[in-house]
C-alpha cells in the first residue's frame, strides 16, 4: 500500500514481490518471480524479464530492457534506453550507461565489465 503503481498500464507477473516505497511509472512490464525491493524507481516503458532482483534504492530510466536472472545491486542506476542481457550482475552504486552483455558483471561509475 505504500508503493506507487501508475494506472492500469503496469503489468506485474505472477509471484513478483513489490516492496514499500517502489515507484512504477506507466507501461512498465515486470515478469514472473521478480523482486522489486524497497525504494526503487522504474521509469516508463521498462521491461523486466523473469527472475530479476532489483535491490533497494535502484533507479532505472525509461525504455530499459532487463534480461532473465539479472541482479541490480543496491543503489545502482541504469540510464534510459539501455539493454541488459540475461544473467547480468550490476554492482552496488554502479552507473550503467552502456548495454550489458550476457553472463557478465559490471561495477563502477560509469560501470565497466569485470572478468572473474
Amino acid at each position: 500500500p505504500k508503493s506507487v503503481i501508475s494506472n492500469d498500464t503496469v503489468k506485474i507477473g505472477s509471484g513478483t514481490v513489490i516492496m514499500a516505497g517502489v515507484i512504477l511509472n506507466p507501461l512498465v512490464k515486470i515478469g514472473n518471480c521478480c523482486i522489486i525491493n524497497t525504494g526503487s524507481i522504474i521509469d516508463h516503458e521498462t521491461k523486466i524479464s523473469d527472475y530479476v532482483h532489483i535491490s533497494p534504492g535502484v533507479n532505472i530510466g525509461g525504455q530499459v530492457k532487463i534480461g532473465q536472472c539479472s541482479w541490480l545491486g543496491i543503489g545502482s542506476t541504469v540510464i534510459n534506453n539501455i539493454s541488459i542481457s540475461d544473467n547480468v550482475v550490476l554492482g552496488a552504486s554502479s552507473l550503467l550507461i552502456k548495454n550489458a552483455s550476457k553472463n557478465s558483471k559490471y561495477v563502477g561509475i560509469p560501470a565497466s565489465k569485470i572478468n572473474e
